[in-house]
C-alpha cells in the first residue's frame, strides 16, 4: 500500500498467516522483480520455513512475472493456483482494509517514519484485537471458493 505525504511515500508489503499473524516489510523503492525476489529470499520465506518447515505451506501470490514464477519454482515454493485479480479470494485485501482504516483515520503524518510507525502499530492492534476474525477468514476459505464458483466468478458478499 502507499500513501503520498509531504516527504514522499511509504511502500509496505505484507503477508497474513492462518494464525492471524501479520508480517510487514518496508520497501524503500518501487517494487521491481529483483527487489521482490530479494525481499522474499531475505525475509519472508526463511520466516515461513522456520514456522512451517520448507515446502510445508502454500504461498498465495498475485500478478507474478515469469522471472518471479521461475524463482518460486527454483526454491520449491508451492503457489496457490487462483484466478488473477480476484479480490474475493485474496484474504490479505481484507486485512489491508482493516489496516488502512486504522492508519488513515483522519490522521496527518509529518514524515515517512511517522506513517511507517502508524502502519506497524495498526498491524499490532489488528493482531491483538482481530486475530480471531483473520483465523475465521482462513477457516472459511474453502466455502468462499465454492461461492465464487457458484456465481461464476462474480463478486460475492463476505
Amino acid at each position: 500500500m502507499k500513501r503520498q505525504i509531504g516527504g514522499g511515500r511509504v511502500i509496505a508489503w505484507g503477508m497474513v498467516l492462518p494464525n492471524g499473524f501479520i508480517h510487514l516489510e518496508r520497501l524503500e523503492n518501487r517494487v521491481t522483480n529483483v527487489i521482490y525476489r530479494n525481499m522474499l529470499g531475505r525475509c519472508s520465506l526463511p520466516f515461513l520455513d522456520n514456522i512451517y518447515g520448507k515446502g510445508n505451506y502454500f504461498f498465495q501470490q498475485d500478478n507474478v512475472c515469469k522471472a518471479a514464477m521461475a524463482w518460486f519454482w527454483d526454491h520449491e515454493i508451492k503457489l496457490l493456483n487462483w484466478p488473477w485479480c480476484s479480490p474475493d479470494l485474496n484474504l490479505v485485501e481484507n486485512v489491508w482494509k482493516m489496516l488502512t482504516d486504522i492508519v488513515y483515520d483522519r490522521k496527518q503524518f509529518a514524515s515517512k517514519n511517522d506513517i511507517w510507525l502508524a502502519i506497524q502499530e495498526a498491524s499490532q492492534s489488528i493482531m491483538d484485537s482481530k486475530r480471531l476474525v483473520i483465523k475465521d477468514m482462513f477457516n472459511k476459505y474453502n466455502s468462499r471458493l465454492l461461492q465464487v464458483i457458484d456465481v461464476k466468478g462474480q463478486t460475492i458478499k463476505y
